[in-house]
């Protein structure tokens, strides 16, 4: 018998990257490589091209997280900087408009944490279809080399993983709107 989660927690679980057999029998077409126009020099040169685009794509979604980053801090670091010029010594503000204020907020750090998490979720994705491709490669340099380098993500001396630490920022954001909201309508 199953049991049965929160709908919301489902929202910050995070998969296990696992086996990647279910990609295989995706992944590869049905051409044998000694047909492949008569030659297997010619299968390997295309699989090799295909495999540096596809790392190349798979890079630029970790560039794309990182200017979608660069968006929602500067956008959060402004909005925090220019409301509290606003209510500053003010304390005659509604608390209705104080509290519209911090739930737009805190609403909009979610949309930058599920931003986040969809990148992380695409990511993973292609990393797990680059290791399926390094299986016709001469070597495994991401999918086995480098994470067993960096001890598979188990040691955080090793290696912390970017994204653990990129997905608390929004709710470190969205914790201090709160607290902030709290502290005017307890000082009022």
């Amino acid at each position: 018998m199953s049991r049965s989660r929160h709908p919301i927690s489902s929202y910050f679980r995070v998969t296990p990257a696992g086996d990647t057999g279910d990609i295989e029998s995706q992944l590869w077409t049905d051409l044998d490589p000694a047909d492949f126009g008569g030659e297997t020099v010619g299968y390997r040169e295309t699989l090799l091209a295909q495999y540096q685009l596809y790392v190349e794509m798979a890079d630029r979604v970790s560039h794309r997280r990182g200017i979608a980053n660069s968006f929602f801090i500067t956008l959060n670091a402004g909005i925090f900087t220019l409301l509290a010029g606003v209510f500053e010594g003010t304390t005659d503000t509604p608390v209705a408009l104080l509290a519209v204020a911090t739930f737009a907020l805190v609403a909009q750090c979610f949309v930058w944490f599920w931003t986040l998490r969809s990148y992380r979720q695409l990511n993973s994705a292609k990393w797990k279809v680059v290791g399926a491709m390094e299986r016709r490669l001469p070597a495994k340099p991401w999918s086995d080399a480098e994470w067993v380098a960096l001890g598979e993500g188990k040691d955080p001396a090793r290696y912390w993983q970017l994204t653990k630490v990129e997905t608390a920022v929004p709710l470190l954001f969205g914790l201090a709107y709160v607290a902030s909201f709290i502290a005017m309508v307890i000082t009022r």
